[in-house]
């Protein structure tokens, strides 16, 4: 949402249309995710933190009672860990939770020792876009490794609901089955093809897999995350 970074927002137009969207989904909480990933323009972990400060305000001054927080989406690199702890890069909302992505043709045994890396260093890695990874779509058993190694795993809502394809779609949802899913996020980009969108996958997801498990992954666990408890 932040306008100019990256591959998100063009301008405060745009994301203004975003927060309208995301408002009128029942969204009340936010974590500012600009990419960071080597040979990339990066934002400052201050200059995050104050956007987040400028959309809180804007949020009251519209009536929305949304609330921003700092973070990254953290593409895996050899020193991103000792970036994270000398403060040059976010983790999420000021808390030991850190999401980390990684290429999709990354071998499993890359992010498996990326995560554990993370998990060595005191932080709480969440897993981005576990279906982006062919290696983990060919063996679908490698995200209960992720899973049981204390990680966390988020799924885009888009892929939850087919926008990704039938491999993708049937993928996402046995992850959800198993129960090793701990958060579906909007993965929003703009205001229209990638536009914060979630609560039709909410639903979805509520009447399939029950209303324990909707309210846990969308909005128990969000919670936790932004106060830095415990999730499991």
């Amino acid at each position: 949402m932040m306008p100019g970074v990256d591959d998100g927002s063009a301008n405060m137009a745009m994301t203004g249309r975003m927060l309208q969207t995301a408002s009128n989904e029942g969204i009340d909480s936010i974590i500012l995710t600009p990419h960071y990933k080597p040979g990339h323009r990066h934002v400052t972990p201050g200059e995050i933190g104050e956007f987040a400060d400028t959309l809180t305000h804007i949020s009251d001054l519209r009536g929305w009672d949304m609330r921003f927080y700092p973070g990254n989406e953290i593409m895996y690199h050899n020193d991103c860990v000792a970036k994270v702890e000398s403060g040059r890069i976010c983790t999420l909302a000021n808390t030991d939770y850190v999401l980390v992505e990684f290429e999709p043709w990354s071998e499993f045994d890359r992010i498996y020792n990326g995560l554990r890396e993370f998990m060595y260093a005191g932080y709480r890695p969440v897993l981005a876009h576990i279906e982006r990874y062919s290696c983990i779509i060919d063996k679908p058993g490698r995200a209960e490794e992720i899973h049981n190694m204390g990680c966390f795993i988020q799924v885009n809502a888009s892929a939850v609901m087919g926008e990704e394809g039938r491999v993708v779609r049937v993928f996402t949802n046995r992850i959800l089955g198993e129960r090793f899913a701990d958060f579906v996020a909007t993965d929003s980009h703009s205001d229209t093809t990638r536009a914060p969108h979630i609560k039709k996958c909410a639903d979805y997801v509520e009447r399939k897999y029950g209303a324990d498990y909707a309210a846990r992954i969308f909005e128990g666990n969000a919670s936790k995350l932004i106060e830095g408890d415990e999730i499991r």
